[in-house]
């Protein structure tokens, strides 16, 4: 059973985003997040593309920005992951939030859990759960564990087989169909070697292939969605990326004939919050 707190503040929260042609994206996404948590720290990564306007963006939002080689790639296997767990141990705070440009943050956390964790929306059969990539939440000795344990520099995640209902197996699912590496099945398939748990945290919900609305003037049920409409922002993006023909972020938004799903105070919260 889940332990929570509600005691926290912005300087025990890292939020981590990955830059890779989402400049306009990434903007709107960070206008939001420091809304609701202006003192946390923020990284941005960019992972190989190097625009120019990030340092600005960077400095614009009060975050440390990393200018570095692209690791996403399917080759690089679980690189990309722990680079990240890398950055956030420099300066390490109590929790780490992964999330994406199209990640909507709309309130501060009512908790977060204790111990030893990852957290966010679960997916997958019992066999092989994972946390959806839009928002994963790591506990500080969960990414401890991951990163002394290197095993997201496994060769299993550069080569991983394509076998059906695994962790590995949808890492090379997506390898194949986007040449992409992993952070969700990756990072679950790390938890489960290291005995970490996956935690449903009801403060968010994250999904891939559907669009998540917030009704105007709805107070929201969650903190953090994702994916949300694609904006202006997003559609500048979109639109720079199919001009250039080189990009490749794989972010669900992104992708036309998306669903649109409303979610707002209507909405009950899912069953695991703290009464």
């Amino acid at each position: 059973m889940p332990r929570w707190t509600s005691v926290y503040s912005d300087r025990d929260l890292t939020f981590f985003m990955i830059l890779y042609g989402n400049h306009d994206l990434a903007d709107s996404c960070l206008r939001r997040l420091r809304k609701h948590f202006p003192g946390a720290r923020v990284i941005l990564r960019s992972d190989g593309d190097h625009d120019p306007g990030y340092p600005a963006l960077a400095a614009r939002h009060n975050a440390a920005y990393w200018k570095e080689e692209r690791l996403f790639a399917a080759e690089r296997g679980g690189a990309v992951v722990h680079r990240m767990l890398q950055i956030f141990l420099y300066h390490p705070t109590r929790y780490l939030f992964k999330i994406d440009p199209d990640t909507a943050i709309h309130r501060r956390f009512r908790y977060l859990p204790i111990g030893q964790a990852l957290f966010g929306t679960i997916q997958g059969a019992t066999e092989y759960r994972s946390i959806q990539g839009g928002f994963i939440g790591v506990t500080l000795e969960a990414a401890r564990t991951m990163a002394d344990s290197r095993l997201l520099l496994s060769p299993v995640l550069r080569r991983p087989p394509a076998e059906e209902r695994s962790h590995l197996g949808k890492v090379a699912l997506r390898a194949r169909l986007h040449g992409l590496a992993s952070f969700d099945w990756s990072l679950g398939w790390a938890a489960g070697q290291t005995d970490i748990e996956l935690i449903d945290f009801p403060e968010v919900y994250s999904v891939y292939g559907e669009v998540v609305s917030i009704p105007d003037g709805e107070p929201p049920s969650f903190a953090a969605t994702h994916p949300t409409e694609l904006s202006k922002a997003g559609r500048r993006d979109a639109r720079r990326r199919a001009a250039e023909g080189s990009l490749q972020h794989g972010a669900a938004s992104d992708e036309p004939g998306a669903a649109v799903t409303t979610r707002g105070a209507s909405l009950a919260s899912r069953p695991g919050a703290p009464e």
